[in-house]
This record gives structure tokens, C-alpha cells and sequence, in this order.
């Protein structure tokens, strides 16, 4: 039998196509890339002008049935349907004309006479002096794919949310493949017109990089699925605010097609657009008269601070303490409203480095209370919003220092797997919650303690509460042996 890649002077080159690469080796060379072409797990085959098969790996034996012998030196139209005869004539002419030929779904016969469904990748052979000699095509088999395909199609039609199969494309967002009903309402176009658009052409220019980040580290299988808050462009012009889920939709490594659940949230964005701006409104007209009676409690003291005489000069302390007091409890409503209606872009979180960050920040307090901070083990990456992560770790850390005991604050921050995430903990020694009590801590304004023992506005564990629910986890406290509390939190990885 004759080996499996007959003319390797054509199969050198032919690789250096598939691969962007100009060839320009000798005989070491080519058979180092026929060796390759020989592994792929792809069928490759070259043929020329006229579309005669040139070359012929195994893997194209695998999928069509043909041998080396049987096929090499025989028209490429023994491959192909009746009904799509001129298609690779057509083809070997653009690539010989210079054009470029983007990556094609098609169909193919096998030798057995069965039809089977293929993607195929042709590129132009150059000789040494950069001439077209030829044409190198890469097949894949779709014909699960195309399968799945058509089964989802009849389940998705009926779904109450947008439901897309996107094809995943190194590089690019991908083209639609399928889309049911309920995509077609939310955007106004129909099945056909949506196979036409790229997800690139419907996405707001400001959310396209953020997407091809995501879509790229899918295709490059360095994540299992994503989730994404993002505006499509309707057929009318106007954007709609939709929820994107999106996973792969088939078994291959990295995946060829990714299944996207699209809920429409317009609605809910614009009430959260209101929600803030009634938030900010709100904040300011209530931060005006508190301004002026700190300044008129400011210049009181500074004019007739020697007629006061001490119950006076009493009074006029708590006026600027709790004006002053009530300005922060204004700004952390503020931000706790924020953390509900101001999405922000997510990226891979080193807890490790924002844990940093926040400790940074405390660094005064910690050298004023002779803190220390035990980070046991290296603690996770996971998906969210780095500085609401660094606030959390701000808040939970700066509780530690806050209700310490007699001793000087201990805080030991650790990480532990649990099923498909992970458990934070932040455990200090101090004055310890009143289980009776801990759910309570976690509420708005909730204070367990009076201000002239621990001042605070009672926002920061809501805070963190809703900082760590907007991460798809929860957060919660348990007491330590021997005095301290273990507040703890989950995340999805």
C-alpha cells in the first residue's frame, strides 16, 4: 500500500497554508510537515487547479472512506453532491485569483454513498517563488453538530427567553446559527435576516471588546461558560438591555457552537437608571442643609466658642459629630444603592492582589492597633468586579479592627474549595456576634452595639452582603473557639 501522503513535496507546503506560514524548506522540512499534516486529527487534502487530489491524509480516510490510492489523482468532485457540482470548482477559482475564502459549511458523500455534513478551511499552496500552485482544504465532520442543531431547534421554539446557537470563532463573537421565536420578537428580525448578522453587528460598540474577551476565552477553552449584561441592536435602530447566558453547545475541545439564554431586562434597567437617579437626587438635596449646619456649627464655634461654656461647647460637639455622622450614613446609602443598580464590567478577580489593595488602605489602622493579617494559602481567581471585591475585604477586615477585644486584632483570611466554588473566610479575634443575633448584622442600619462604643453607620455588612449576592454567592458568620468571629463567604469559581 502506498503511504497515506503521496506527493509530500506537495504536503509542506500545503501545511504552511493551513498555518499562515510562507514555505521555504528542503526535504528535512517537508517531511517534518508531512508528519503533521499525517497526525491531524483534521482531514487534509490538496488539489490543483483543475481540483484534482494532490495529497490525502489519514485523517480524510477516516472521514470519507477513501484510501490514498483510491482517491489521489481523481477529480475532488468524487467528494461532492450533484446538486453542489460547480461549488469546489468555484472555490479553487477564487483562490487562484487571489480572493479569500472564509471558513464554509457544506456537505460531502462518503464512499459508502452516505451524505455527511463537514466545515471546511481552504487555503492557497505557494511554491518557493510565491506563486499559487495549488489549494489545501481542512474538513471537519459537523454532522452531530448539525444534528443537535436541528433538535434544538424544536425545543427552543417554544421558550420563554431568546435562545441562540452561535458558532465560536477564534477572534470574532461568532456568527448566528439558530434562534427561536422569542429571539426573533426581542429584536424585530426574523430567523433568515439574524443568520445573516455577525453578534458583532448586533452589539453596542461600547460592550464588543468586553464580548470577544469572553468569546475568545471560550473558544480558547479557558472558560465554561460566561454571563454578561449587554445592549443588542433591535431592527428599528433603538438598543434593547438583555441578560446573556452563554455555554457550549457541544462536546469538542475547545467548542465549534455555544448556546446563548437572552433575557430581555430593559425594563429592569430602567428602573434601576431611575432607581440611582433618584438615589443621587436624593443624596444631595439631604447632604445640602447637613453642609450648611456643619458650617454654621463650624463658625458658631469659631465666633462664640468663648461664651459657650462647657455644657454649650458639649452641645455643639455632638451638632458637628452628628452631622457629620449622618453625611456618612448618606454616602454609604448611596453606595449600597449603587451595588443595585450600576453594573459593572467583570474579569478574572485575584482575590490574593485586591486583598492587598484593601490592606493598603487599612494600613494606618493596622499599625495604630498592632494588627496583623495571616493569609493562609493562596487564595482564588474568580470571576467579578475588583473594586467591589476590595471593598468587601476593606469592610470585613476593618470590622476586625474595629470590634477588637483586649488583645491586639488577628485576622486570618483563607480560601477552600467546596463542589464547583469556593468559601472564603475572614476570621479575627475579636468581641465575637451573639449568635442569637448574627442574621441581624447583615440588614440595613442594623447595629448590635451603640455609637459611643463602636461608631459606624451600620452599612458596612450590607454592604458586603450585597456585594457578595451580586457574585452569586452568600455571606454569613460563625462564632470561634476561644472568642472571634469567622464571617465567611461562597463564590462561584
Amino acid at each position: 500500500m502506498k503511504h497515506a501522503l503521496r506527493r509530500t513535496g506537495r504536503a509542506a507546503p500545503a501545511v504552511c497554508a493551513l498555518f499562515g506560514l510562507d514555505y521555504h524548506g528542503g526535504l528535512h522540512e517537508s517531511e517534518h510537515l508531512a508528519a503533521i499534516v499525517r497526525s491531524s486529527d483534521d482531514a487534509i487534502l490538496s488539489k490543483d487547479r483543475n481540483a484534482i487530489v494532490t495529497s490525502w491524509n489519514e485523517a480524510a480516510q477516516r472521514l470519507y472512506g477513501y484510501t490514498a490510492d483510491e482517491i489521489v489523482g481523481k477529480p475532488v468532485a468524487t467528494l461532492i453532491p450533484p446538486e453542489r457540482e460547480g461549488e469546489e470548482l468555484e472555490i479553487v477559482a477564487k483562490i487562484f485569483a487571489g480572493e479569500r475564502v472564509e471558513q464554509y459549511d457544506t456537505k460531502r458523500v462518503r464512499k459508502d454513498g452516505t451524505r455527511i455534513a463537514v466545515s471546511l478551511t481552504a487555503s492557497p499552496i505557494h511554491d518557493s517563488n510565491g506563486e499559487v500552485v495549488g489549494v489545501s482544504t481542512q474538513a471537519r465532520d459537523i454532522s452531530s453538530t448539525q444534528l443537535a442543531l436541528r433538535q434544538a431547534e424544536q425545543q427552543l421554539r417554544g421558550a420563554p427567553v431568546g435562545i441562540a446557537i452561535f458558532s465560536v470563532e477564534r477572534g470574532s463573537l461568532g456568527r448566528l446559527l439558530q434562534a427561536n421565536t422569542e429571539m426573533t420578537r426581542l429584536l424585530g428580525y426574523s430567523a433568515a435576516e439574524l443568520a445573516e448578522l455577525s453578534a458583532g453587528e448586533l452589539t453596542h460598540p461600547d460592550d464588543v471588546d468586553r464580548e470577544r474577551t469572553l468569546f475568545e476565552e471560550l473558544a480558547q477553552g479557558q472558560r465554561s461558560s460566561f454571563g454578561l449584561e449587554k445592549r443588542n441592536r433591535h431592527k428599528d435602530g433603538h438598543w434593547v438591555w438583555v441578560a446573556l447566558t452563554v455555554s457550549p453547545f457541544d462536546d469538542e475541545d475547545p467548542p465549534r457552537t455555544a448556546l446563548a439564554h437572552v433575557l430581555d431586562i430593559s425594563e429592569r434597567k430602567r428602573a434601576e437608571q431611575e432607581l440611582d437617579q433618584f438615589a443621587y437626587v436624593a443624596s444631595h438635596d439631604l447632604k445640602e442643609p447637613l453642609i450648611l449646619l456643619s458650617a454654621y456649627a463650624r463658625m458658631l464655634g469659631e465666633r462664640h466658642g468663648d461664651d459657650l461654656d462647657e455644657e454649650g461647647r458639649t452641645f455643639l460637639r455632638h451638632v458637628r459629630e452628628e452631622a457629620g455622622r449622618m453625611k456618612s450614613m448618606i454616602d454609604d446609602l448611596l453606595a449600597y444603592s449603587r451595588l443595585q443598580t450600576r453594573a459593572e464590567d467583570t474579569s478574572p478577580v485575584a482575590l490574593g492582589e485586591v486583598l492587598e489593595t484593601a490592606l493598603r488602605t487599612l494600613a494606618p489602622r493596622l499599625e495604630e492597633t498592632a494588627a496583623q493579617v495571616d493569609v493562609q494559602g493562596p487564595l482564588p481567581v474568580v470571576e467579578g468586579s475588583p473594586a467591589q471585591f476590595e471593598r468587601l475585604f476593606r469592610n470585613l477586615v476593618g470590622n476586625a479592627i474595629k470590634f477588637r477585644g483586649e488583645r491586639p486584632p488577628a485576622v486570618t483570611v483563607s480560601a477552600t474549595r467546596e463542589g464547583d466554588g469556593w468559601i472564603v473566610s475572614v476570621r479575627d479575634n475579636g468581641i465575637g456576634v451573639d449568635p442569637a443575633r448574627a442574621n441581624r448584622i447583615f440588614d440595613v442600619f442594623q447595629r448590635l452595639h451603640g455609637q459611643d462604643q463602636y461608631p459606624g453607620t451600620g452599612m458596612g455588612l450590607a454592604i458586603c452582603k450585597r456585594i457578595v449576592e451580586r457574585h452569586g454567592g452568600r455571606i454569613w458568620v460563625e462564632p470561634v473557639p476561644g472568642g472571634g468571629s469567622a464571617f465567611k463567604f461562597s463564590l462561584p469559581e
